[in-house]
């Protein structure tokens, strides 16, 4: 005979259950707008792999928490570790929208800018939040259309 009052260890994947839930909610099909091919829209739940790849590129000069990290890095250490974006796309648009600076004194290093464009960085890195410029650089970055590239609540 079995005794019912026994009760094993039970393991909770809190990480599973919260993939779970993001799924949920990006599979919801609302009625209205829509992907153009799928014709759903889904809540944004984590930034694009635009915002995702520009946001580790500035972490490798700024710190989570705001303070600087370094002001220049070689282009392998830039280029290297983790992909969601094409890294040198996401190298190239942060130079040409004046984020990042090659330094043409040393060959393939490059420096973080400096000013206001240092704050608009510094925000992103730690808050996640976009600038008016890194909202456009995203806008040229990311391939798809009308994304909010960032969770907006």
């Amino acid at each position: 005979m079995r005794d019912e009052r026994r009760v094993g260890k039970i393991e909770w994947d809190r990480a599973a259950e919260d993939a779970a839930s993001r799924f949920s909610a990006r599979a919801a099909v609302l009625p209205e707008g829509g992907d153009k091919t799928t014709g759903v829209t889904s809540e944004v739940i984590e930034p694009c792999a635009a915002a995702r790849q520009l946001r580790y590129l500035f972490g490798k000069y700024v710190h989570v928490n705001g303070a600087p990290k370094r002001s220049t890095l070689d282009r392998k250490g830039i280029l290297s570790s983790k992909s969601f974006h094409d890294p040198e796309d996401t190298l190239r648009a942060a130079v040409r929208h004046g984020y990042l600076v090659e330094e043409a004194r040393y060959r393939d290093r490059v420096k973080r800018s400096d000013g206001d464009v240092y704050s608009e960085l510094v925000a992103n890195v730690r808050e996640i939040t976009l600038s008016e410029g890194i909202s456009t650089l995203l806008d040229d970055l990311c391939a798809a259309t009308n994304c909010s590239h960032v969770p907006t609540s």
